[in-house]
């Protein structure tokens, strides 16, 4: 059997790109509304379809581009080594069609040394953009302007308030307690310490339950 992975980062991403390039015999596996710092095995999507390829239900996976399948170089690579250990060869349409594993079932070198290549540079990019968002966020505290996603010096807000304030953090927060705070930060473009203390407020909720 023939399956598609297909991901978006927010609810309200189209799946349109990915979609056209789906064969009616490809059985699709879709992620909505989740980040692709969140681990493939953590996924609702991601799981079911590990779980399908350990039953011997999946022979090839086809995926539009590898960062569908993450954003870190060791998750991607983790998950590749795990599908092929599971029979499956994977098809990326961005590599033209480019498979993972050679006719005879052993790896196949030149998608290997492209994977850690352009997921390297995948990572890269995600960790710079995190960078930048937080040097902008920096130099309007150093200047005393408002940050968008915080608040004006002086003011107070409860907890409730807070946490409606991030409704994408907190979300990421309660689907996957165990992602890295820097993770969950660059994925909503908050600052880590926000990311802090939305989990120290869910925790303090969780705890008086």
């Amino acid at each position: 059997m023939k399956a598609r992975y297909i991901r978006v980062s927010t609810n309200n991403q189209s799946t349109l790109r990915q979609d056209i390039k789906s064969q009616p015999d490809e059985v699709p596996y879709t992620d909505k509304g989740v980040s692709g710092a969140v681990p493939f095995d953590k996924r609702p999507a991601g799981k079911k379809l590990l779980a399908a390829a350990f039953a011997k239900h999946i022979t090839e996976l086809h995926v539009s581009d590898l960062s569908r399948l993450g954003r870190d170089t060791l998750d991607i690579l983790t998950t590749i080594d795990r599908l092929h250990r599971y029979g499956v060869n994977i098809h990326v349409d961005d590599l033209n069609g480019l498979k993972s594993l050679n006719t005879d079932g052993t790896p196949n070198q030149m998608f290997s040394f492209i994977t850690t290549v352009m997921s390297g540079i995948s990572q890269m990019e995600r960790e710079n953009i995190r960078d930048r968002v937080k040097q902008g966020i920096q130099a309007k505290k150093d200047k005393n302007e408002f940050v968008p996603g915080g608040r004006p010096k002086g003011t107070t807000k409860n907890d409730s308030e807070i946490l409606k304030r991030y409704p994408k953090a907190v979300k990421m927060l309660t689907e996957y307690p165990e992602m890295k705070q820097k993770d969950v930060a660059g994925a909503c473009e908050v600052d880590a310490r926000t990311i802090k203390k939305l989990r120290d407020i869910l925790k303090k909720q969780k705890s008086s339950l």
